[in-house]
């Protein structure tokens, strides 16, 4: 059973890498269906926010706030800090699809709970996501600043290097560019960098968009 758990959410978060939301969200409920209180609590509480953000993705916004609601309860009756901080981090998400203001304090609140917790995984998933909020509304100067909190990893972690990818591509300077594109192919192994970061243009400024 422990290992089924595991296998659908790996499988979930690999569709999420290819961009497949659909099944990225049936993978995470498989995943959360089998998962009892012997699987780690953390672990469960991020499978929550990966089907939120793939609901999201896939446009079901009455399914992604059942699954918010579940992963509300899921970290209430918890009581852990990772399970409140990725419960955080999914209502900042889906507030950020919907284009509510709100999602900047949210995220916010998300970076203060990763700060707390001390791990590097949590502070790139929250740092990964606000940063994208701020550029999609135009505040590169708040996108540099959260991007600059996994700046140390980015040329060891594949996740952290897209981030500062994504963060300079929205910047425009085509040579920074082309440093974050070139530490982030170093690391992608099989992995596709997503076309939007790889491409040179450089997009102007838009109105909130789903944080991914």
């Amino acid at each position: 059973r422990a290992a089924s758990v595991r296998a659908h959410m790996i499988a979930a978060r690999l569709a999420d890498m290819q961009g497949d939301a659909k099944r990225a969200a049936a993978e995470a409920d498989a995943a959360l269906k089998r998962a009892t209180v012997a699987d780690d609590a953390r672990e469960r509480a991020r499978t929550f926010r990966e089907r939120v953000r793939a609901l999201l993705d896939a446009g079901d916004s009455a399914a992604a706030r059942e699954a918010l609601d579940a992963l509300s309860s899921f970290a209430e009756h918890d009581g852990s800090a990772p399970a409140r901080f990725y419960a955080h981090l999914a209502s900042a998400d889906a507030a950020a699809s919907g284009g509510d203001r709100s999602a900047g304090s949210l995220y916010s609140q998300a970076l203060a709970d990763a700060d707390e917790l001390r791990v590097p995984l949590d502070i790139r998933e929250a740092a990964d996501a606000n940063a994208a909020w701020l550029v999609a509304s135009g505040d590169l100067a708040g996108a540099s600043a959260a991007a600059e909190r996994v700046a140390g990893w980015a040329a060891r972690d594949y996740g952290s290097a897209l981030v500062q990818l994504r963060v300079q591509r929205a910047i425009g300077d085509e040579n920074l560019w082309r440093g974050a594109l070139a530490k982030a192919l170093a690391l992608a192994g099989e992995r596709a960098i997503p076309a939007a970061l790889a491409d040179r243009a450089t997009p102007s400024p838009a109105a909130p968009a789903t944080s991914k």
